[in-house]
Order: structure tokens, then C-alpha cells, then sequence
């Protein structure tokens, strides 16, 4: 191979070639001058001598070529094995900033959190440092490549430079990406988990006074006011929850499992408070259930009433009326029997629902004058 060099920069030398064809002339001349006075044998020597050196003009002639390829050749692999040794601390560095950007990290709190994104800012730095150095291989790279004598590892050695130049750049953003959101929703996580107690707070103050309104249209009234009151803040508990839960996910999912005991414990504090909107809800349709059936209560005890005060005064004729002939007074105690006795069945629900409503069993003889008025009607019937 130096033979190669050393001849093929001989070869290279300006005149050189024209120096050998000069050379060449004078000896052929030379020799067509002295042979007059030569013999034979002495023409014969002259003759060959002339010969070899045409053959080896001949023959520099014909190693010019391929020792300049050779050459060319080797000139190339040199740059191409020299690019492979330049791009070796590039990939050092990039490896390097690859393994910061993935390597498991666990903060827990924001102080811990933002010292992670420092430390990734840093890697950022690195990397963007190595951009103007990574651009000028991959220019060496291409120009090498485009040279039909390029080796074959030439082409394997830029492609692993520009994956793990794109692998790096994904990774460390992914990482930042990642850091920057979880300290976003640190911040967001402290923020609602404090703010979450203001409509849980006026939820707990509102059931203490929740109770039952005797009076159904006024309790009708009460109970949309506090409906309305119920779901403003059940909403905003609602969703101050699905933010500090959507946070919170992941918030643990950087900090590890190891750190999910102690971490659920304020999301523990929260479910527990949080379960007064279960309470609201059920006391709410319990006492709307009560208005429900106080409703109807008072009603059905409207129509009764509203049919037992003619029919009282009518017994009351019927008993004491000199007019009425016997046939007449028993149609018309007759007719007003089969009033009663349609009435009768609705008598022992409405008791029933009066106990279970008001639970003032004494007061109910009081409401239920009419029951008194069916014993009379009986009793004159009887008679």
C-alpha cells in the first residue's frame, strides 16, 4: 500500500511522463548513431535494452490507472473510518443524555418535582449543545456515502447516529413533556384538594337542616329551594373531585406505588368527606317521598271531608226531620249508607298513613271526625 502511494506520487509529479518519453527519444537516437561501428551481438544488446525500456513506460503507463483508484480508494476508507471515530464521543453524549431521560425517578411533592425539571433542562442544554456538531457529521456522513467506493459499515454507522440522535431527542422531551405536566397538576392537585371543602362544608351545614315540613305546599317550596342549593354544590364538589382525582393519577404514577399508601391518604380524607352527597341525596328523597305522600294524605282527607260535612247535616235531617214519611227517611238512610259504605275502605289506609306521617296518634280522632259520623249513621241504621 505505501509502495502504491510513493509510486503513484512519483507518478503524479509534473513531467515526469514526459520526462520518460524524452528519455526514450534520446536513447533511440543514440543507439540508430552508434551502430554503424557495432557488431552484431552489440546491436542485438542495444536492441533489447531499448525494448525493456519501452516496456517500462509502458508499464508505469499502465499502473498510473489502477494505482490512482487504489489510492482513491484508500484515501476514501481513511475519511470514512476517521467519520467513525468522530461520531464515537457524539454517541457518548447522546447515550449518556438518553439514560438521564430514562432512568426511573419518584418525586412525591412539587419541591422534589421541579428539581427533576431542572436537572432535565439541563439534559435539554446538552443535547441542543451537540446539534451544530451532529448536523456537521451527518453532512460528512452523506457526502461519504455519495462516493460509489463507500463502505458498507459507512451507511450502518450513519443510521445509528441519526436514530439515536432522534431516540434521544424523544426521550428527554417525553421526560420534560411528562415533569412538566405532573408539576402543572401538583399545583392544580393542591389547589382544588384544599377547594373542595368549601361546597362539601356547605353541603354538611345545609343537611343539618334538612327536616320534614308538615305543610305540603310550603314543604314543596322548601324542598326545591334546597334541591336547587343541594345540586349547585354537589357540581362543584363534583368536579373540584374528577380534577384532584384525574391530578392525583398522575401525580402517582411518577412518584411510584411505594408512595400510593401514603398519598391515598388525603384522597381517603376526601372520599370520606365527600360522602355528605350521599346523605344529601338520600335525605333529600326520603323528605321528598314524605311531601309526596303528605300530599296525597291531605287530599284524600279533603274529599272526605268535603263529602262528610253535607252528609252530617243530612243525617241530621234524616234523624230529625217531622216531614219525611218512614219510606222516604229509609231511602234516604239507604243512600246514604251506600255513601259510607263506598268511604269505609279508604278509613284504615288513611289511618295508617296518618301514624305513619304525623305519628300523632292522639290528634287522629280529632281529624277524623268523620269515622264518628260512620258510627252514628250505623247505629241509626241499626235502630
Amino acid at each position: 500500500m505505501k509502495h502504491e502511494t510513493s509510486l503513484c506520487r512519483d507518478l503524479e509529479k509534473e513531467g515526469t511522463k514526459s520526462w520518460l518519453d524524452m528519455m526514450l527519444e534520446k536513447l533511440s537516437q543514440h543507439s540508430s548513431e552508434g551502430e554503424e561501428g557495432l557488431s552484431g551481438r552489440d546491436k542485438a544488446v542495444k536492441a533489447q535494452e531499448k525494448k525493456k525500456l519501452e516496456a517500462m513506460v509502458e508499464r508505469h503507463k499502465g499502473l498510473m490507472g489502477p494505482t490512482m483508484e487504489a489510492q482513491s480508494k484508500v484515501d476514501h476508507y481513511s475519511e470514512c473510518y476517521a467519520f467513525g471515530d468522530d461520531i464515537h464521543p457524539v454517541m457518548k453524549v447522546l447515550n449518556e443524555q438518553r439514560h438521564l431521560s430514562m432512568k426511573e425517578i419518584h418525586p412525591h411533592n412539587m419541591d422534589m418535582c421541579e428539581e427533576q425539571i431542572d436537572k432535565q433542562e439541563k439534559v435539554l442544554r446538552t443535547i441542543e449543545n451537540q446539534a451544530p456538531i451532529y448536523q456537521e457529521l451527518m453532512r460528512r456522513g452523506a457526502k461519504l456515502k455519495s462516493n460509489p467506493n463507500a463502505p458498507s459499515f459507512l451507511e450502518r454507522e450513519i443510521a445509528k447516529l441519526e436514530e439515536t440522535w432522534k431516540d434521544t431527542n424523544e426521550k428527554a422531551q417525553e421526560r420534560i413533556e411528562l415533569l412538566n405536566c405532573t408539576f402543572k397538576d401538583w399545583d392544580v392537585y393542591e389547589q382544588q384538594r384544599q377547594a373542595i371543602y368549601a361546597p362539601i362544608e356547605i353541603l354538611e351545614d345545609q343537611f343539618k337542616t334538612y327536616k320534614k315540613i308538615y305543610d305540603p305546599k310550603k314543604g314543596t317550596d322548601w324542598l326545591e329551594r334546597k334541591k336547587k342549593k343541594a345540586e349547585e354544590q354537589k357540581k362543584i364538589a363534583i368536579d373540584i373531585y374528577t380534577i384532584v382525582q384525574k391530578c392525583f393519577k398522575t401525580i402517582i404514577s411518577l412518584a411510584g406505588e411505594d408512595k400510593r399508601e401514603f398519598m391515598e391518604k388525603e384522597i381517603v380524607e376526601i372520599d370520606e368527606r365527600r360522602l355528605i352527597t350521599e346523605k344529601v341525596d338520600k335525605t333529600l328523597a326520603e323528605l321528598t317521598e314524605f311531601n309526596t305522600k303528605l300530599h296525597k294524605f291531605v287530599n284524600s282527607l279533603a274529599e272526605l271531608r268535603a263529602w262528610m260535612m253535607p252528609a252530617k247535616e243530612k243525617l241530621e235531617f234524616i234523624t230529625s226531620s217531622t216531614e219525611l214519611s218512614p219510606e222516604d227517611r229509609v231511602k234516604e238512610i239507604f243512600d246514604l249508607q251506600g255513601q259510607v259504605n263506598e268511604r269505609l275502605p279508604l278509613l284504615e289506609p288513611l289511618e295508617a298513613d296518618a301514624h305513619e306521617l304525623l305519628d300523632v296518634p292522639g290528634k287522629l280522632s280529632r281529624g277524623f271526625n268523620f269515622i264518628l259520623l260512620a258510627s252514628v249513621i250505623q247505629v241509626s241504621l241499626n235502630s
